[in-house]
C-alpha cells in the first residue's frame, strides 16, 4: 500500500509540473518541489509529512492516506506567485522560531573550484596500469564510442583467439561489469 501511495504523489506531481523527470523529494520538500516547481501537496492525512514509507504500517491510516489521495482530497496544487511568497515567507519564520528544522545543506566538494581531468587525459595516464576497474572504465568508453559509431558493442568482447590471461581479464571485467549494474540498478530511486 505504500507503494502505491508513492505512485500515486509521484504521478500527481508528474502531471502538475508537466515534467516526466521530476522526482518527489520528502527531506527537503519546501526546497526541491514547494520553490522549485509552485506547488504544494495539500490535504495529507498524518501529522508529520515523510516519505510513505517511512509511514506505521497500520493499515486505517495508510488506507485513510491512500482514500484521500484516490478522491482528490489530498492533491497538489499549482500556487500564484502571491502564494508562494507567502508560503515561503512563512516557512523562513517557522525555521527562524524553531517549529521545524533548518533544511540540512551539503557539504561543499574539497576540491570546489579546481580543474578536473578530462576523461581523454585520464586514460592515457592509467594505460599502463593494469588494473580491472581502469579496464573496465577502457571497455565502457569503447562501448559508448562504438554505440555512437553504429558498431555492435560485442564484437570486443567475443574474439576466438584469446589466450587463457586475456580471456580471464574478460571474465574480471564481466564480473565488474556485473557488479556495476546491480550498484546502479540498487540506488535507482523510481519515487520514494
Amino acid at each position: 500500500m505504500k507503494r502505491q501511495i508513492c505512485n500515486k504523489i509521484c504521478a500527481m506531481l508528474t502531471k502538475i509540473t508537466e515534467d516526466d523527470s521530476v522526482l518527489m523529494h520528502y527531506i527537503n520538500y519546501e526546497e526541491k518541489i514547494v520553490r522549485s516547481f509552485g506547488v504544494e501537496l495539500i490535504g495529507w492525512t498524518y501529522d508529520k509529512f515523510v516519505n510513505p514509507s517511512k509511514l506505521s504500517t497500520s493499515l486505517p491510516g495508510l488506507q485513510k492516506l491512500l482514500d484521500a489521495i484516490n478522491s482528490g482530497s489530498c492533491r497538489f496544487i499549482r500556487l500564484t506567485p502571491l502564494q508562494l511568497t507567502e508560503h515561503c515567507q512563512a516557512h523562513q519564520q517557522a525555521i527562524a522560531s524553531g517549529s521545524i528544522p533548518v533544511p540540512r545543506m551539503h557539504k561543499p566538494q574539497n576540491d570546489r573550484g579546481t580543474k578536473r581531468k578530462s576523461v581523454d587525459e585520464s586514460d592515457k595516464e592509467n594505460e599502463n596500469s593494469g588494473n580491472a576497474q581502469t579496464m573496465f572504465k577502457k571497455r565502457h568508453t569503447s562501448t559508448v564510442k562504438k554505440k555512437a559509431l553504429g558498431q555492435p558493442k560485442s564484437a570486443e568482447m567475443v574474439d576466438s583467439e584469446d589466450s587463457g590471461k586475456e580471456s580471464s581479464c574478460h571474465l574480471i571485467d564481466l564480473f565488474l561489469f556485473c557488479v556495476h549494474i546491480i550498484s546502479i540498478t540498487s540506488h535507482v530511486n523510481v519515487c520514494c
